[in-house]
């Protein structure tokens, strides 16, 4: 972090300096901020090609699910903010999860994923969340099982990892998954501010840029992501309204069992924050002006006016990315005999085209002598092949 921060008269001075010297404000949001591109992934490589296209089929696929009806897509919907607008998640047989669900774009910055950091890769995130028994409540076994039953994931699986014998193992579906979940990346006008197009942000932006470093909010949201990049005691400066933060939720303190984590939780990335309310780790604030001022109060012992806060509002509508040029896939087939071996207890399988009904009086009359008591192969049988 740099030892110093712009005054508040150096932010008057450049907001309101001639073009040429607002033009040296990037250099100084620098120091702060590094400004994200669109994945630059080198798609002529086949086998990465196969592996984003089998962890983006995967990732809208029910049947990763032990019911058959919950997909990663489920509660991180990548065309509404990376997230499913609910307080807590619905999982499994309508169990709500324990935390909100955090956005998933722009998620490979992150230094850990999940709001205790337990996971450190999008992989293993992946492998968590299909196992959690409140969220989608599979097991490796039940979910290789469903995805050999379907040709398309065998062949496909082999396309992704072609130096593997036998490569449709449960790792390799997580990193298929993380694979494509890798190419989720929005770049913002403030991305393009910070490479050179100082005139994408209007006035309100610029100056709630400014607010937001003279506030403080920079200690934490920084970097790449504008957070994720560590973990903060939640309630550092000022107490938590316990009417709204239980403190039956000790964050990190889970996973590592040091005292020190207790109610340490990641910074969370502001990327999309206008898009991925409610807000906080329990999702009991609905409004991000709220959520703003209860970080300015807890975080930084600060009491923000309304026009600060909504100064800052604008700042964080320019962090609203492009929206992802993505086709949602068609889901394979399962094998009409190998499927229902791997299908949920109470799943029937699709019924065919049904066929009109053959009434009676349609019949072709048959005769007692049309009737043979043992028929006559006239050659030996064989399948038909289509």
């Amino acid at each position: 972090m740099p030892a110093t921060k712009p005054t508040f008269l150096a932010i008057i001075l450049v907001v309101f300096a001639p073009h040429s010297y607002a033009d040296t404000f990037p250099e100084i949001l620098s120091d702060y901020f590094e400004p994200l591109s669109a994945a630059q992934l080198d798609m002529s490589d086949p086998t990465l090609v196969a592996q984003i296209e089998l962890g983006k089929t995967l990732y809208f696929d029910t049947r990763l699910s032990a019911d058959w009806d919950l997909s990663c897509a489920t509660c991180h919907d990548i065309f509404n903010g990376g997230d499913d607008g609910l307080a807590l998640s619905v999982g499994h047989q309508g169990q709500l999860a324990e935390r909100n669900a955090p956005t998933v774009l722009n998620a490979v910055f992150n230094r850990a994923q999940f709001w205790d950091g337990r996971a450190a890769t999008l992989a293993d995130q992946a492998k968590d969340m299909i196992q959690s028994p409140a969220e989608m409540a599979s097991t490796p076994k039940q979910t290789l099982a469903t995805l050999n039953a379907i040709p398309w994931y065998r062949d496909q699986f082999q396309a992704a990892f072609p130096d593997q014998s036998e490569p449709l193992t449960f790792d390799n579906l997580a990193l298929a998954i993380e694979a494509f979940e890798t190419t989720l990346i929005t770049p913002s006008p403030f991305d393009q501010f910070l490479t050179g197009e100082p005139s994408i942000l209007d006035p309100d932006a610029l100056f709630g840029a400014f607010t937001f470093l003279d506030t403080g909010c920079i200690v934490c949201h920084n970097g790449i992501n504008i957070g994720g990049g560590f973990f903060e005691r939640f309630g550092a400066a000022n107490a938590l309204d316990p009417n709204v933060f239980s403190s039956s939720d000790q964050g990190r303190f889970r996973v590592t069992q040091n005292e020190k984590d207790k109610s340490v939780f990641k910074v969370a990335s502001l990327r999309n924050v206008t898009l991925t309310g409610p807000y906080f780790h329990n999702g009991r604030v609905d409004a991000l002006d709220e959520a703003i001022n209860i970080m300015a109060q807890s975080q930084l012992g600060s009491t923000l006016s309304q026009a600060d806060t909504q100064s800052i509002i604008a700042f964080l509508t320019s962090l609203e990315g492009q929206p992802l040029d993505i086709e949602v896939p068609n889901m394979p087939e399962l094998d009409p005999i190998l499927g229902p071996f791997s299908a949920p207890k109470d799943w029937v399988m699709p019924s065919p085209v049904s066929l009109p009904e053959h009434k009676e009086d349609d019949a072709e009359t048959i005769s007692k002598d049309d009737i043979q008591s043992e028929p006559k192969l006239t050659a030996p049988f064989e399948p038909v092949i289509q």
